[in-house]
């Protein structure tokens, strides 16, 4: 199959140029609909209580919906403290509900899925719960979801695996959510505390890389 790849991705990439360029010539026709669309979901967000929206947060993030939309978005909505008191608030019961879907009769299926995605759920003595929880979560380039239901497939006990991903995630959520507010609100002086805030955050990730990942973490079975 390897020998298709190669004409596999040139293939993608024309189709995805020429569809672009389609899009392009003909963006007179979509664009003033797509913009109006847009003026109108952002009215109807701007009228909906923060409570609301992070629902929507909880059970979006089970299903695979890129976290880091949520807080660009957010702050703009709400401002970020307010969002940042919501989002600390929505992780914790992400966490709790997506550890409790991976422990109900939806468990063979979840076991299913991750195997077909390419990862190993990881056997784990009780000794290594913590180790194996912080190496997961600071593992660069595995899905949000993905770390939330590994570890949850693994038996990682449920006060470990709550503290665990919440701790590590404030930071990135409070990163992410300043830079959020940069982009709305043209206040440079969040771009740059959110990106000091990551690129602090990446220089305790390669501490905490070095002394917890080891050979044991789940990776990719390809």
């Amino acid at each position: 199959m390897r020998r298709f790849l190669i004409p596999a991705i040139v293939a993608g990439v024309l189709a995805g140029v020429f569809i672009a360029g389609m899009g392009w010539n003909y963006r007179e026709a979509w664009l003033p609909l797509a913009m109006a669309t847009w003026e109108w979901l952002w009215g109807y967000l701007q009228q909906t209580h923060p409570a609301l929206f992070f629902t929507a947060f909880v059970f979006l993030l089970a299903v695979g919906c890129p976290i880091t939309m949520f807080y660009l978005v957010a702050p703009g909505l709400y401002g970020i403290w307010v969002s940042f008191a919501y989002a600390s608030v929505g992780l914790l019961l992400n966490f709790a509900l997506t550890f409790w879907i991976a422990n109900s009769f939806l468990r063979p299926i979840l076991e299913m899925l991750v195997a077909r995605s390419g990862f190993e759920i990881p056997r784990l003595r009780d000794s290594e719960f913590t180790r194996i929880t912080i190496a997961v979560r600071v593992t660069p380039g595995l899905p949000f979801i993905m770390q939330n239901y590994l570890l949850a497939l693994a038996g990682v006990p449920f006060r470990t695996f709550m503290i665990i991903s919440w701790i590590a995630n404030l930071g990135w959520a409070l990163a992410l959510l300043s830079l959020g507010e940069s982009i709305f609100e043209g206040e440079a002086g969040f771009a740059v505390f959110g990106v000091l805030l990551i690129i602090g955050l990446i220089i305790i990730t390669i501490i905490v890389r070095d002394r917890y990942v080891s050979r044991d973490q789940p990776t990719s079975a390809g």
